[in-house]
């Protein structure tokens, strides 16, 4: 069990380090598109917003499933 919820934390992980990056390209684009006044960039940033808040959706829940995993053995091993 202890592997598994490392190897899920793991995942988690490697989620936000590529929301991350998402984020960093979306905020550098719109610098430059702010910059630039370059629509066509500023359309692209908008359009890419929604893989960001995808992956943010995908986070919480695996957040919250690693949580109630947790807390579900937590309980077990108070009551033994």
């Amino acid at each position: 069990m202890r592997q598994h919820y490392h190897e899920q934390l793991q995942e988690v992980s490697g989620h936000l380090v590529e929301m991350g990056r998402l984020v960093e390209t979306a905020m550098e684009q719109a610098t430059r598109s702010l910059l630039n006044a370059d629509l066509a960039l500023a359309e692209t940033v908008i359009s890419q917003d929604a893989r960001i808040d995808e992956m943010a959706k995908l986070i919480d829940e695996r957040d919250a499933r690693i949580v109630s995993i947790r807390n579900h053995f937590i309980g077990i091993w108070r009551e033994a």
